[in-house]
């Protein structure tokens, strides 16, 4: 067997022991390219600087707010290198250098650990005046007890976690249910893209196609409906999930590379005298640029991006659409670039239904919207990579061998 190195499981110290590392062969490390390695290697380097730091803090002189800063910044680099493990095992999977069942073992547990780690830290950043009130009453009721100070601080912190993390499971399995039979059918009907049966029309290629390998996309994702998402369109309340403007109508295989970010589609700001939205596909990831999209009479690739006219007024509605702040810190954290000017056109500073937060409260409500984002991709990712995916009985599956209708 190759060699193997650990990925800790958890960055506190009361960890339940009986939970084993994850086990990540260092063969793949080998395969990867010199970018993930090096990225790897930083983000290690990281993280170990500040397990170093926090285990040389005496917890005795320190405060409970130092204590939770430390916390909340080994998550933050414990994240990070998981981020990185999983980009770099992507890119062995999409350039076939592992199969499909080697990458979902370990890409499962590396996402299931982010997952936990990113709902500690928004625990943390939600909650930390909670936090820190809840270790001090701990602090001051077992002090003079005989207990050991850096003790009563894990174990008050780690309970804490423990249940406040469970409850926030429960609530998110309290959605509504969606109906993607009806949504599909509001949405067709909204656009007018389905002028026989046996079609529809997808809004990108600008042609109609068999009804079986068009999907009624979100625009925004039902799953990312949040307080962050209202606060970042700038609305008081935001329920996305059964709206008919927030749908498309595309080829199938556009709708995969919009859930994973490798296109994305854009509101244009609007002339006078409009009187539809008008919105452009933008790629993003230059690597599938010269791929076929749909051959047929002609080839048509993803480096052909259109700008259409919609049909009745889309979801993202004329005008400034984003919060700037928002947007600027969600393409730093992403990315570490700085968002490209034409994302930037027809953006927002102040808006009256959303009165705009302090610096500190919209970091928290950037780290949020980014662990949100982050788990959508994931799992979108995942199930794309999984070779026996069922498709929805109601979008059918893809079918790209067929006789176009103009």
């Amino acid at each position: 067997m190759p060699p193997e190195f650990r990925i800790p499981l958890h960055t506190s110290s009361m960890a339940p022991s009986d939970q084993a590392p994850i086990i990540f062969p260092k063969l793949y490390m080998s395969l990867m390219s010199d970018v993930h390695q090096n990225s790897i290697s930083h983000k290690i380097n990281v993280r170990d600087i500040r397990r170093a730091s926090a285990a040389s803090t005496n917890l005795a002189t320190s405060s409970i707010s130092q204590f939770i800063d430390q916390k909340a910044q080994l998550i933050d680099a414990e994240i990070e290198l998981l981020r990185a493990y999983s980009s770099g095992l992507t890119n062995l999977r999409a350039t076939k250098k592992i199969d499909g069942i080697e990458y979902n073992i370990y890409f499962k547990e590396i996402e299931n650990k982010k997952r936990r780690l990113g709902a500690e830290n928004i625990l943390i950043k939600r909650q930390r005046k909670i936090l820190e009130e809840d270790i001090n009453d701990d602090v001051s009721a077992n002090i003079g007890l005989g207990h050991e100070f850096d003790k009563i601080i894990e174990i008050t912190y780690s309970s804490f976690m423990t249940d406040k993390m469970a409850a926030a499971r429960k609530l998110s399995t309290r959605g509504l249910k969606h109906n993607q039979s009806r949504y599909r059918q509001g949405v067709i009907g909204y656009l007018q893209a389905q002028p026989h049966e046996s079609v529809v029309w997808c809004h990108i290629l600008g042609r109609v196609l068999p009804s079986s390998s068009v999907v009624v996309a979100h625009l925004v994702p039902e799953s990312l409906e949040s307080e962050e998402l209202s606060y970042l369109f700038g609305a008081s309340q935001l329920r996305v999930s059964m709206d008919k403007r927030n749908g498309l109508t595309l080829f199938c295989t556009l709708e995969k590379c919009l859930d994973t970010g490798q296109i994305v589609i854009m509101p244009i700001r609007p002339e006078p005298g409009d009187v539809a939205t008008r919105w452009k596909c933008v790629v993003i990831d230059q690597e599938i640029t010269d791929n076929v999209i749909l051959a047929m009479d002609e080839t048509i690739y993803f480096k052909w991006v259109a700008e259409v006219e919609a049909k009745g007024i889309l979801w993202a509605i004329p005008g400034p659409y984003l919060r700037r702040s928002m947007l600027v810190a969600l393409a730093r954290r992403a990315s570490d670039h700085y968002v490209p000017d034409v994302f930037l056109d027809g953006t927002f500073e102040e808006s009256k239904d959303s009165p705009t937060k302090s610096f500190a409260e919209e970091e928290t409500l950037n780290y949020v919207m980014e662990t949100i984002l982050d788990e959508k991709l994931d799992s979108v990712l995942e199930e794309n990579t999984t070779e026996d995916i069922e498709e929805s009985e109601e979008d059918g599956e893809c079918d790209t061998e067929y006789d176009v209708e103009e």
